[in-house]
Order: structure tokens, then C-alpha cells, then sequence
């Protein structure tokens, strides 16, 4: 019997977006920023568990082919996808639709071994100045890998008290969100037959998700308080900072 999945509450897909190493940038960019996308939005037309889609896009030089910033929080990914479902059965469900087969679901446009999580939304703190329509919104996404030796919801509660004081007293952070991994153990059985069956979606316990006013902003707040985002992690937690282009949905 295949196993169902939890169809309660709102899910949000983490989806690592990285070009084929053949591709130049501006092709990357056309087949992911353009035609995927509008794949995606034909497809979330009449399939209404779809709610919302972004793109977060890392900066990259197209001479050097190296990000903006150098730094490697990125891990050399060059985007990242940002789904919310109305839950999962039914995001597991769609991959069956004909229009999703037939189009999104059968596009490439970047690498097949993408990193991610499905995750909860558990705490946010939001800032009078942040604008929800708003499409060119800086994002900065810190994946806390699995291993920790405390339970991710406690350990989660007490970050949450700093987070709320940076969206009330810094004028650069516009919100704060955490998150907590919600992947199904049967994943392999989720993706079959997918593009996604060759990610590696089992790695991350949580998710923290700040919005600040510019991409300097972002990069002086990762320099400064570098020992809280990497939270005492066993390993070094994967950050992707960049500009989120909405496809559809007002999240």
C-alpha cells in the first residue's frame, strides 16, 4: 500500500537551483527566470494546492562566473526555489497532473542534484516597514543541517527572542521566520519517477529566513553575527543570500 502524507497544514518547499556546467549564465537565467517559471505558473492555474512560488537569486559575475560576494555560504548554488503547498498529499498528488507532466515536470533547467527540505512554518516576527507585494525583497536562508545533540524545536525557541529584537531594532531586517524540517521519511517513494528523485532532501532540521532592506545589508549582518547564524552547529550551515523574484503568490 503506498503511504499518504500529511494534508493538515501549509508546506514549504526548499529547492537548491544550481546551472548546468555547460551553460552560460544568461542561458541559465532565460530557461530558469523565464520559461520554467512560466511553466510553473500555467501549471499552479489549475492546480490550485500550488499557492505561491519564488525565485531567490544568487549574485554572480558573468566574466568570472564566481558570486558577487565571494564568499562560499552558497556552496556554489546559484538560485534557490521557494514553493508553499496547501499541504503535502496533495503537492505529492500533482506530480501525477498531466499539465504538470507534460511541461514543468518534464523542463531542465539546472542541476538534477539539487539540495532541500520540506518544512514547517513554526515563528515570525515582521517589521511595520515590510511591504508583503513586494518583489524585490533581499533574502538571506540559513539551512541548519541535522546532528544536533538538543531537540531543533527548544533549541528553536531560544533563538526566536533574538531574531524578534533584530526585526524591532535594526531598520535593515524587515523579518524573521523559522522553520522546522517536515520531510517524509518515505522521500525516495515521494520523488519516484520525478526530475527531483537524484536530490539529497534529508540533511536539514530547520530553516531560518531573514528579509533585509538591501544585499549590503545582508552581507554586514552575516559578517557581524556569524556565531549566531552558524548557531553552534556541528557543521557549517548552508546560507543562500539574493534577490527573490516573485513568479505568482504575495508570500
Amino acid at each position: 500500500m503506498s503511504p499518504t502524507y500529511d494534508a493538515s497544514k501549509p508546506v514549504f518547499w526548499f529547492i537548491t537551483v544550481g546551472k548546468l556546467e555547460d551553460w552560460s549564465l544568461e542561458k541559465f537565467y532565460y530557461e530558469y527566470n523565464d520559461v520554467h517559471a512560466k511553466m510553473t505558473a500555467g501549471v499552479a492555474e489549475h492546480v490550485e494546492a500550488l499557492r505561491d512560488y519564488t525565485q531567490l537569486m544568487v549574485d554572480y559575475d558573468s566574466k568570472t562566473g564566481k558570486p558577487v560576494r565571494d564568499v562560499d555560504d552558497n556552496e556554489g548554488w546559484h538560485g534557490l526555489t521557494i514553493h508553499i503547498w496547501s499541504n503535502l498529499q496533495d503537492l505529492h498528488e500533482s506530480f501525477a497532473d498531466p499539465g504538470y507532466k507534460a511541461s514543468a515536470g518534464e523542463h531542465v533547467f539546472c542541476r538534477q542534484d539539487q539540495n532541500g527540505c520540506f518544512a514547517e512554518l513554526l515563528a515570525e516576527e515582521v517589521s511595520p516597514e515590510y511591504t508583503p507585494d513586494s518583489s524585490t525583497k533581499i533574502r538571506t536562508i540559513i539551512f541548519h543541517r541535522k546532528g544536533r545533540k538538543d531537540d531543533v524545536r527548544t533549541w528553536l525557541s531560544q533563538r526566536l527572542q533574538q531574531g524578534k529584537q533584530w526585526v524591532q531594532s535594526r531598520p535593515d531586517v524587515l523579518r524573521y521566520r523559522q522553520y522546522i524540517d517536515c520531510t517524509p521519511q518515505t522521500i525516495d517513494h515521494f520523488f519516484a519517477g520525478t526530475q527531483f528523485a537524484g536530490g539529497v532532501w534529508q540533511q536539514f532540521c530547520a530553516v531560518e529566513d531573514f528579509v533585509f532592506t538591501g544585499l549590503e545589508e545582508a552581507s554586514s549582518f552575516l559578517n557581524e553575527d556569524r556565531e549566531w547564524v552558524n548557531g553552534d552547529d556541528a557543521q557549517k550551515p548552508l546560507i543562500i543570500t539574493g534577490r527573490a523574484l516573485k513568479v505568482f503568490g504575495t508570500d
